[in-house]
């Protein structure tokens, strides 16, 4: 069994006590200070939903879509796929056109 010892985010005591939960996520109390509060940054939860928006922009949903599927919002992921350049791939370089090829030293086309 794994064990994580969590601190308070105030008085650095490990006097912390479950305190309920709120959206799916456990709330904290330490018994010290009194400080409530969660122990799993939202970074981290922010981090996982941009890297499912990520994903799904590569695999070309639309923003609605993505929109309802991760809880983010349709103006933050546009800001995503501006700051980004867009998702999709890049369009090749049109290749200079090709005339007909000289022989050189008696080698070429027959």
């Amino acid at each position: 069994m794994v064990y994580t010892q969590h601190f308070c985010a105030k008085c650095a005591s490990e006097q912390i006590r479950r305190n309920g939960h709120s959206g799916g996520r456990a709330k904290y109390q330490c018994k010290a200070c009194g400080h409530q509060g969660y122990f799993q940054p939202a970074a981290v939860e922010k981090a996982r939903q941009y890297a499912q928006v990520d994903q799904l922009l590569l695999e070309r949903n639309s923003l609605r879509s993505i929109a309802r599927a991760t809880g983010v919002a349709r103006n933050t992921i546009a800001k995503r796929v501006k700051k980004s350049g867009g998702f999709g791939p890049a369009p090749a370089a049109p290749s200079p056109e090709k005339g007909p090829t000289e022989a050189v030293g008696g080698l070429g086309a027959r």
